[in-house]
């Protein structure tokens, strides 16, 4: 029987590929089904859940009530949709300026490598070093406040963290995200052919029209997809809130306080926050489609 089973696997090598692919395949599919298809399926029947795992409605009722009103868990999700929006417009109107340093970059500029030091050195460090090390730069006792306020007397309240707290998180964020985004808009800016450059240089264009002109419509195939991703994590914008504040001196977002309600523990809450996160769904997907749309009305695929 074990000669006949050899001599089959033998004759037949998709047998022992199929046996080894599927031994392969099953500790990641297994994982896949279990912790995200699983997860996914628990989070969307609890939106329709009360606490005693019954069928309701009133999650989602009270999620839209909520936001109308002023009183406990409205004036936190209120809050938390205003500062959602802010952290994501911030992002976007740093997009220009993240172009703008990956050209100077490109193009290697006067002080390019001081530039390049000061945006890609956030980015080899822990973001949760960097968080510590910039609100201690912050403190009442830190070298820039002591400065500012002890040599100059410019008077900025202290801690600044409790003062303006949505203001440090931003610049922290704008600060750190750069390096990452630099990556991504000089490797479009790289695939550029070096003859059209040359060309242009030869005409004696100068940089600001190069970047108008060639550059930025070149790259503008990178910049619709990047805008789109932003669109899709709008009501996901929240920032380094969990390393600055936790939540606190209202600086709660709509991604916080659903992790805020998991993290607590808040059993009572499950349902309400399942039902924000599928209103959140169901609000971003128009979104990203009229966004790309839009977009795609003001530039065209480029391929080169």
């Amino acid at each position: 029987m074990e000669k006949q089973q050899k001599e089959f696997r033998i004759q037949n090598p998709f047998y022992s590929k199929t046996v080894v692919v599927c031994v392969m395949l099953f500790p990641m599919i297994s994982h896949l089904a279990l912790f995200w298809l699983g997860t996914q399926v628990e989070s969307f029947s609890l939106a329709f859940k009360d606490e005693f795992g019954n069928f309701t409605l009133n999650n989602f009722s009270s999620v839209l009530s909520s936001i109308f009103t002023s009183e406990g868990q409205g004036s936190i999700l209120k809050e938390a949709i205003g500062n959602t929006f802010l952290f994501f417009i911030v992002g976007v109107c740093c997009v220009p300026l993240h172009i703008f340093i990956a050209y100077m970059l490109y193009k290697k500029m006067w002080g390019y490598k001081v530039v390049r030091l000061a945006f890609y050195l956030p980015g080899m460090i822990s973001s949760l070093m960097m968080a510590i090390m910039f609100q201690q730069l912050l403190m009442s006792e830190g070298p820039l406040l002591t400065l500012l306020n002890g040599k100059w007397g410019w008077g900025i309240p202290t801690p600044i963290v409790m003062e303006i707290p949505l203001i440090e998180i931003n610049f922290f964020d704008v600060w750190i995200g750069i390096g990452g985004s630099l990556i991504l808009w000089m490797g479009a800016m790289g695939r550029i052919p070096e003859e059209v450059l040359e060309s242009a240089k030869l005409d004696g264009i100068t940089p600001i029209k190069e970047f108008l002109h060639i550059i930025f419509p070149l790259i503008w195939p990178t910049f619709t997809t990047f805008i789109t991703l932003k669109v899709v994590g709008i009501l996901g914008s929240s920032g380094s809130v969990l390393l600055f504040t936790e939540g606190n001196y209202g600086t709660f977002t709509l991604s916080y306080w659903l992790y805020h309600i998991i993290y607590k523990g808040q059993t009572d809450q499950f349902g309400v926050g399942s039902a924000l996160g599928l209103l959140m769904c169901l609000v971003s997907l128009p979104l990203v489609v009229l966004s790309r749309w839009f977009l795609n009305k003001f530039g065209e695929e480029v391929q080169y």
